[in-house]
């Protein structure tokens, strides 16, 4: 019997472009279903079919059926699904909202009428199976993204509901964090829960799933065995991948500096006695651990947080006093959650607003900047209205758009697909010859090792021995 049926399933979101186009599909119990495409597919939309958010909480037009467990959609939004079918969208800092990680747990619990005396030793148990118990008593907000993700994976599954939807699960995951949450799902899984999954990293998912769906501008073009379609030549995740050497560091003096510098959260030691110097025209790649300190780095970076002991420098000038706005003239940052700083209404503004503020506004290189990242056509769209990838690479464009001087990137392949992807690596390569400079923390190895950069570790607060290019995860 299909736990979940989706019959000539159509839906285009209010004032966007139609969505998902004559969607039919079934899903039985312990199938595991990886759900593949480019940005703006159609792989996030098809997602909130399956929990009642469309048409719920998204409105817009929806034509077909669609039945989970027997429920309309229609008819039945998402409190009422709530017991079915566990969610963990791409926002996970929306999804963490009580005061402790432990408070998170028992409230999946708690909604689903967990006998009260009972919930104290279920979070125990589960958080100990998700490996997050030194998180219990963390509030969620303080988390690290990845840290963040686990906790949302875990809040979702304690309930043990017979569908699992998961939006990139994997994206903000270093490879331990990837390898314990492959394990969980796959136990799941084998216990006959219907596991749901949009991913760009679809190798590692692919070993796992039992069913991989391809969408190509909302309509369905390929179901089959994932092992087939991985190494399917039509689609550009099949392309041989070429690592890129690593490099020692420059002999010029640097641009940006974190001299000595020391910073902890809440009492607890983030990062010690940090000494890392980033110099013009070079790509440093930051790797570690969830959790290890580097976009705490990247935001002292900016000025976003100030050194508690130890100096920035930019040029060799310490930042002093200088504000944000001083400093952003000279310096972006793109952050994990990028899209909380969206301000304007259109795409276009919004990559304009940098370049404007900064009084370097450039229409030629803001075209050359659409066009390469594949936003020319999304100019006139808001950029709440665009997926997640779309998104990511709208941050990316806004953050160069006034020619920094240093770029710093948190996670910034999070949500892209193999051609956003491709693309945001050629474009660093096309930057630097206009001397800019490139900090990038990253959990995507493949990714990563096709950069001509140096690689460095951040692990117990501090930077060791560079990396090797890595095999991909």
């Amino acid at each position: 019997m299909s736990l979940i049926e989706c019959q000539a399933v159509s839906y285009a979101y209010q004032r966007g472009q139609p969505a998902l186009a004559g969607i039919d599909l079934q899903i039985t119990a312990g199938e595991w279903l990886l759900v593949a495409g480019d940005n703006g597919s159609g792989k996030s939309t098809l997602c909130r079919l399956f929990n009642g958010l469309i048409p719920h909480v998204h409105t817009g037009t929806l034509s077909g059926q669609i039945s989970v467990c027997g429920h309309d959609t229609q008819q039945h939004g998402p409190r009422e699904l709530f017991q079915l079918v566990g969610w963990v969208g791409q926002q996970h800092s929306a999804a963490c909202f009580n005061r402790s990680v432990a408070h998170e747990l028992a409230w999946s619990l708690q909604c689903a009428g967990a006998e009260r005396a009972s919930i104290p030793q279920q979070v125990r148990r589960w958080a100990a199976t998700w490996q997050i118990t030194p998180l219990l008593d963390h509030p969620p907000h303080a988390l690290a993204c990845g840290q963040r993700a686990l906790v949302a994976l875990a809040a979702a599954t304690i309930t043990a509901p017979p569908i699992l939807v998961l939006d990139e699960p994997l994206a903000h995951l270093d490879a331990a964090a990837s390898t314990l949450c492959l394990a969980q799902l796959a136990t799941l899984q084998r216990a006959g829960t219907a596991i749901i999954c949009a991913e760009h990293h679809v190798h590692a998912i692919a070993a796992y799933a039992t069913r991989m769906l391809v969408l190509d501008h909302g309509r369905l073009c390929a179901d089959g065995d994932p092992r087939q379609l991985t190494r399917d030549s039509r689609f550009a995740w099949a392309s041989a991948q070429v690592p890129a050497p690593h490099v020692p560091a420059p002999t010029s003096a640097p641009v940006l500096h974190w001299r000595g510098v020391s910073f902890a959260r809440q009492q607890r030691p983030i990062l010690h006695a940090v000494d890392l110097a980033a110099h013009t025209d070079e790509i440093v790649v930051l790797q570690g651990e969830n959790g290890a300190g580097k976009s705490t780095l990247l935001q002292l970076g900016i000025g976003w947080l100030r050194p508690q002991q130890g100096q920035m420098l930019l040029s060799g000038q310490p930042f002093g006093r200088r504000s944000v706005g001083q400093l952003g003239r000279h310096i972006s940052l793109v952050p994990q959650q990028a899209r909380q700083l969206f301000a304007r209404a259109t795409t276009r503004a919004e990559i304009e607003l940098s370049a404007r503020y900064q009084r370097r506004l450039d229409p030629a290189w803001i075209s050359q900047l659409s066009a390469q990242l594949g936003l020319a056509e999304l100019l006139e769209r808001s950029p709440h209205q665009l997926s997640g990838g779309q998104q990511r690479r709208v941050a990316i464009a806004a953050a160069l758009a006034h020619r920094p001087q240093v770029v710093l990137l948190d996670e910034p392949t999070s949500g892209l697909d193999w051609p956003g992807k491709a693309a945001l690596r050629q474009l660093i390569a096309a930057c630097r010859a206009h001397a800019s400079t490139y900090v990038i923390a990253t959990h995507d190895h493949a990714w990563a090792a096709q950069l001509t950069a140096r690689r460095l570790m951040l692990a117990d607060g501090q930077i060791h021995a560079p990396l090797q290019a890595g095999a991909r995860r």
